[in-house]
């Protein structure tokens, strides 16, 4: 599967989409500071995995704090995708979850995991 960044894909939609986290004092154990959110789409036109990754970045520092992998499809998508097999790493395509394998974490990738799970919940015109 080849990935690319929205920014990559759409410029001038990803100026004005992009959503910017600001986290304020002692919130949820994560530095005060703004975190653009980035996504990550896969544009193989043979997959329709309905995923993205978003990268949460330090906007001061420039590093990725963390890589959540979020699929907004019913489990049963995901499991039909697969071929039917439904295993740990199927269950992780739905919903937010920390990206396993290439993606480096950050210190706080815990706390952002969390923090995500709240803020996708909430906002429906996001997802």
């Amino acid at each position: 599967m080849t990935h690319k960044f929205f920014y990559e894909i759409q410029p001038g939609l990803a100026e004005t989409e992009t959503r910017v986290i600001q986290v304020g004092d002692n919130e949820d154990g994560i530095p005060e500071g703004m975190y653009p959110v980035l996504e990550y789409f896969c544009t193989d036109p043979a997959c329709d995995c309905r995923q993205v990754y978003l990268h949460i970045l330090n906007d001061e520092t420039q590093h990725f704090e963390a890589v959540v992998s979020f699929g907004w499809e019913p489990l049963s998508f995901y499991q039909d995708w697969n071929f039917g097999k439904l295993d740990d790493v199927i269950r992780g395509f739905k919903g937010p979850a920390l990206a396993l394998g290439a993606f480096t974490q950050g210190r706080y990738a815990e706390e952002w995991l969390q923090y995500l799970k709240v803020w996708l919940s909430v906002d429906e015109d996001y997802i």
